[in-house]
């Protein structure tokens, strides 16, 4: 008798799925109207595109707030973290001596010195600096932090 209901009720479960309607998928006439544009025959490789006027306002407020700040998301490299001061302090004479001019940071944040080099744009530069320096520094490691703009460089 179980098996005769859990049948029954399958048959009925499966009258009562069906799949998506076609119509959903097509696209509204309003859309058409403002994002899609017949193609105009050019030379090989140009694509035509529409933008809304919206959307191009919205591209210029993002560019205009993001020219404002004064700082921006790059990438240093850590040489290396110690609780000993006197550690890191030796590392970073050194490096001096081996790599005059670039910049160096000292800093602090409980229980570790932590010393930090460059003020690299992309990961790519960080990482591309890092290769010349990994023999000599086995414990550092590219890390993200707010650089200002004005110190970014490129190599």
């Amino acid at each position: 008798m179980k098996n005769q209901l859990l049948l029954v009720l399958l048959m009925f479960c499966s009258l009562v799925v069906y799949s998506q309607d076609s119509n959903d998928l097509k696209v509204s006439d309003e859309v058409k109207k403002n994002f899609v544009k017949p193609i105009q025959k050019k030379a090989p490789g140009y694509i035509n595109l529409m933008v809304p006027s919206s959307i191009e306002v919205l591209v210029g407020k993002n560019r205009y707030v993001n020219q404002q700040k004064s700082q921006m998301e790059g990438f240093r490299i850590q040489l290396m973290q110690s609780t000993d001061k006197s550690k890191v302090l030796n590392t970073r004479a050194s490096f001096s001596r081996n790599h005059p001019g670039i910049p160096m940071y000292f800093d602090y944040v409980q229980p570790y010195f932590k010393l930090r080099i460059g003020n690299f744009g992309t990961r790519i530069e960080a990482y591309r600096f890092y290769i010349n320096i990994r023999g000599d520094y086995t414990s550092a490691f590219i890390v993200k932090e707010n650089i200002p703009k004005n110190l970014v460089y490129t190599f």
